[in-house]
């Protein structure tokens, strides 16, 4: 598509959009959205079962959602930066979202695990990324955490694990499909550096069909490509 048509494109639809230079990594790709695409759709949803109204979360409430998630999971941003934090969780796709995005927004390193995975398994992957955090749907998932510290008991070496309970629905979306920019609103504190492109943004794992699952580090650089080639059409 020859540049001249994109550009009408893109003054047609009314959308402002990011910079693709690499100068914004993805959570501020997020950010610029949230400033300059507010009311933008970033979900959208019936509104209940069986009707054909739809309810939308814009960028800003998606983006002031996942700045909720880092209040959450990271007070006042206690404790260490990019520190390995595991998602174990079975909920719903706007909150495992922004919990996602916001673990990274509070300066931590989120590696998401499939809940099918066996106790072994997570146990492996906690010791391979020195992840000694977990936030977790306690009330699907109790049985496999369980299973998880009783796994990690019976190790020759003390491994500290501190476990968390999802944050609520309602915590992380007060205002579900009808916050606006005058809505209380805290953000979280910015960290005093930004990363750098080859820092690991979050860790995904393998199938684990030949073994236990291998964590794969995701870089901010290979984030940036990600949305590179969605832009492209790639």
């Amino acid at each position: 598509m020859a540049s001249g048509t994109k550009s009408d494109i893109r003054s047609l639809n009314g959308l402002s959009y990011p910079p693709l230079d690499g100068s914004l990594f993805f959570p501020e790709i997020i950010e610029y959205n949230a400033q300059h695409n507010s009311n933008r759709p970033y979900f959208v949803y019936p509104s209940d079962e069986g009707s054909s109204e739809l309810r939308q979360i814009t960028y800003l409430e998606f983006y002031r959602a996942c700045q909720r998630v880092a209040h959450a999971v990271r007070p006042g941003r206690q404790g260490k930066n990019r520190e390995v934090v595991a998602i174990l969780a079975n909920c719903d796709t706007i909150l495992y979202h922004a919990l996602f995005m916001g673990t990274i927004y509070a300066g931590l390193v989120p590696i998401l695990m499939s809940p099918r995975n066996s106790a072994p398994a997570v146990v492996n992957m906690l010791k391979k990324t020195n992840c000694h955090h977990m936030i977790v749907s306690l009330h699907s998932l109790g049985e496999l955490v369980s299973g998880i510290t009783a796994e990690l008991s019976q190790s020759s070496d003390l491994y500290h694990l501190q476990v968390d309970d999802l944050p609520h629905l309602a915590t992380i979306y007060p205002y579900l499909s009808s916050e606006t920019a005058t809505s209380p609103f805290v953000p979280f504190p910015k960290a005093e550096q930004s990363p750098a492109k080859n820092d690991i943004m979050f860790y995904l794992h393998s199938s684990g069909s030949t073994g236990f699952p291998k964590p794969i580090p995701i870089t901010y650089l290979t984030g940036n490509h990600y949305c590179l080639m969605r832009a492209l059409g790639l």
